[in-house]
């Protein structure tokens, strides 16, 4: 993300409009491209010499703005536990030097760094070495000038984001791994979201406000939905529509797929299922008439609820879903436990690890719900064949 200074959007009618570089720019091609030349060549040097040099080219806003994106991503040094040392060292011999006369300051320069065998800017240098600009540029990051005008267009949609008062986004013809690594994003971020599906065109829409509509603008909120929404520009087609606060004005932001805002490097990920998904999978294939598969679809459960179960089971022409919640699951399995006893769903099955029983209000929840009772069951890690087997059957 980009700081309010580097932000480049104008705002006209109410509307505010991001000024993202267009494809064929040959002035900002040309600005990302010494940006990329300079930090590819700064590997070894001090962060602080690389700012100077940054200010040396006479950078606006929009040069600022891609080296801030290439700092953030360069690996920089991390200072060891021999700079306090070398401080405290430097304070002894100087006290004691005080205690037999006051010396100019460049005579006690001198001395301190005869006494460390050091250069006077040579130690000046290692004594300051964990302030941030003083820090080692250990590597630049691999990106390159078309991937840097990228970033700067994704940086001004995860900037205004972090100062939104209410976000909805609609995806559209969505495969079944992307629904998948959608509702796992969704989980990661631990993102509220109310979701409507349109099965006629294929089509997503998430409401993501949840706290910031509930309590006000939470800002811990509003960046877990910037970090969200690079997934949702990697997809083919995609809408967003914001409300938020830009320079002491109320305005909308609307953008989808077609204003250029890509985010290639987070694409391709979604087809991935764990080991131990895959070993149930495998294992299910011995289950006498019972079908599992990857979870396919969503099932509702009301406002404020949905559920993309984990696995499908098809039996007895009949097709439940399977939801499983793991230790860092605990607020979102109080959450879809509340819906399922509310709606008294039975296409559901919902397994909870036993360390998440520890909570009282969980295990109270659980032990007064006649829908768990009935639909959930405990397990230990990860539900083993076994398991889920009896789960099932439980409801031939």
């Amino acid at each position: 993300m980009l700081t309010k200074d580097l932000v480049q959007a104008t705002v006209r009618s109410g509307k505010l409009f991001p000024k993202f570089i267009k494809a064929g720019d040959a002035k900002a091609i040309a600005d990302a491209e010494s940006i990329c030349e300079l930090f590819g060549s700064s590997s070894g040097r001090i962060v602080g010499e690389v700012e100077e040099d940054i200010k040396a080219l006479g950078a606006g806003p929009r040069s600022r703005a891609f080296a801030k994106i290439m700092m953030d991503e360069s690996k920089v040094a991390e200072p060891g536990a021999e700079v306090l040392d070398l401080r405290w060292k430097m304070f002894q011999f100087s006290e004691a030097i005080r205690r037999e006369c006051v010396p100019a300051l460049d005579d006690l320069h001198s001395r301190m760094a005869g006494a460390m065998r050091e250069s006077v800017d040579r130690l000046q240098q290692k004594i300051f070495a964990d302030l941030p600009s003083a820090r080692i540029l250990e590597g630049s990051p691999d990106i390159g000038t078309k991937e840097l005008i990228e970033r700067y267009n994704l940086s001004h949609v995860t900037t205004f984001l972090c100062l939104a008062n209410d976000v909805s986004i609609s995806v559209s013809n969505l495969s079944v791994p992307q629904k998948r690594e959608l509702m796992r994003r969704l989980k990661f971020n631990r993102l509220m979201s109310d979701v409507e599906v349109n099965r006629e065109c294929n089509e997503l829409h998430l409401e993501l406000s949840g706290p910031l509509k509930i309590f006000g603008k939470i800002q811990g909120y509003s960046l877990r939905i910037a970090n969200f929404f690079p997934f949702i520009a990697s997809l083919p087609e995609w809408k967003l529509k914001s409300s938020l606060t830009w320079r002491g004005k109320k305005v909308s932001l609307e953008l989808d797929h077609s204003c250029g805002v890509i985010a290639r490097s987070v694409r391709g990920q979604g087809g991935y299922i764990p080991k131990e998904f895959q070993d149930v999978l495998v294992a299910s294939a011995d289950m006498d008439g019972i079908k599992m598969i990857p979870g396919d679809n969503f099932i509702h459960l009301g406002r404020q609820s949905y559920c993309f179960p984990d696995f499908t089971v098809q039996f007895k022409n009949r097709e439940l879903g399977i939801e499983l919640f793991h230790p860092w699951h605990k607020g979102q399995a109080k959450q879809r436990i509340e819906a399922a006893t509310a709606c008294k769903t039975d296409r559901l099955l919902i397994g909870v690890d036993r360390s998440l029983l520890k909570d009282p209000d969980l295990r109270l929840l659980c032990e007064k719900s006649a829908w768990f009772a009935k639909y959930g069951f405990e397990f230990s890690q990860f539900p083993t064949p076994n398991i889920l087997r009896k789960a099932i059957l439980r409801h031939d």
